[in-house]
């Protein structure tokens, strides 16, 4: 909650800090798991969905914002799956989505193991390291190109 506090101008803040503390409370007092690779598995997608909700609140300045927004994602406000703006930021994105595609299973740790000891291993560290350069810079032009800036404090 002291977080939601530190953030906001706006209740959306509080909101976001408090579901923020009964999901790392839930997690302390939680009973583990019997299968550990399943345990694995299941804590990926639960943090990608705990992450993917509680953004709406946070970026939004209402929460009735917010509340118009899940609407939106689950389809409850008349809107279409799919329609030419959908297209276009999917064209716009594409490059980055594949990667994020890609890069969403662990490649790297995989390929680390794979390349250990063998002669290349050196080189797969100057492949590894181009690639976050090149990563890196296209980041750097998506956010030039798009205009935007996610400086959350300019909100205030």
């Amino acid at each position: 909650m002291a977080t939601g506090i530190w953030h906001g101008a706006s209740w959306s803040f509080v909101v976001w800090g408090l579901i923020q503390f009964a999901f790392i409370f839930w997690e302390q007092y939680r009973k583990p798991m019997q299968n550990k690779e399943m345990e694995k598995v299941v804590g990926f997608l639960y943090t990608f969905l705990v992450v993917l909700v509680t953004k709406v609140i946070f970026k939004s300045e209402t929460l009735t914002q917010a509340g118009r927004y899940y609407r939106s994602m689950l389809h409850m406000n008349g809107n279409v799956f799919w329609d030419n703006l959908a297209s276009y930021w999917i064209n716009q994105y594409r490059v980055p989505l594949i990667l994020g595609l890609i890069f969403i299973f662990p490649l790297i740790p995989m390929l680390n193991a794979w390349m250990k000891g063998k002669k290349a291993e050196n080189v797969w560290e100057g492949v590894k390291l181009l690639g976050m350069a090149a990563i890196f810079m296209m980041s750097v032009f998506y956010v030039i190109a798009g205009g935007y800036n996610p400086f959350i404090y300019f909100n205030f």
